[in-house]
């Protein structure tokens, strides 16, 4: 799990921050070649589209609200003693983490509600 969540989340942050950049490439090398070019043009059309820059941005909200927190977590769990953190509490985390994907999908809270996607596991701070 955490390959696929490295691969994906990570290099959504680079494509979110860096899309405008390749954009502004690939357009101006569009527009100064003379031979047609179908990937440039297929990857100009993937990146200027409103619908890859919103999933490109979901994506790192997820990485930043999730994958950060559980990946420390998860790595931190055998210092964490002192506060009464063991491995079997890595299982509340996947409470936290369930209820809170619920109450998205119920529409009832919004993916792009930074106090809520940020806070996410901050139960877990007053231990």
């Amino acid at each position: 799990q955490d390959l696929a969540s490295c691969g994906v989340t990570e290099g959504s942050c680079a494509a979110y921050w860096n899309g405008p950049y390749y954009c502004e490439c690939l357009f101006e090398r569009l527009c100064h070649d003379d031979a047609d070019n179908i990937l440039r043009m297929n990857m100009w059309t993937i990146f200027a589209s409103k619908e890859n820059v919103a999933m490109y941005r979901v994506m790192v909200i997820v990485h930043l609200a999730i994958t950060i927190p559980v990946r420390w977590l998860a790595a931190e769990t055998h210092n964490l003693g002192h506060h009464r953190w063991l491995p079997r509490s890595m299982g509340r985390v996947v409470d936290v983490l369930e209820a809170a994907c619920a109450k998205i999908v119920d529409g009832n809270v919004d993916i792009l509600d930074e106090k809520f996607m940020m806070n996410l596991f901050s139960v877990f701070r007053l231990e």
